[in-house]
């Protein structure tokens, strides 16, 4: 199982951890991971209608009752959920205090 923001029930799929450091001397712990064969799933929306896409793929592997695909075929939703807005990068300001160590 893996941690999405604390929840402990979120599925991932297997793998193998390549190298890991967790120990009191290092400020962060973490883990590098080698994924087997995944499926992805996308869909395209309008950034300014109220539906993320979130539904629409939700739909598609059974979330709310029978799966909307091809064979109604239900998928488990495993973590990592990947977001990202496709198109022009949007500059931001950068912004004090920045701290550096």
């Amino acid at each position: 199982m893996g941690s999405v923001f604390g929840k402990e029930s979120v599925k991932e799929p297997h793998f193998d951890i390549v190298l890991e450091r967790k120990n009191a001397n290092v400020k962060t712990s973490y883990e590098m991971r080698k994924y087997g064969e995944r499926f992805a799933a996308s869909v395209t929306y309008d950034g300014d209608s109220q539906n993320s896409g979130f539904g629409t793929l939700a739909s598609y592997i059974g979330v709310f009752g029978t799966a909307k695909n091809e064979g109604a075929t239900s998928m488990a939703m495993t973590a990592p959920v990947v977001m990202e807005k496709q198109g022009k990068p949007e500059s931001i300001a950068m912004t004090a205090p920045v701290v550096m160590e």
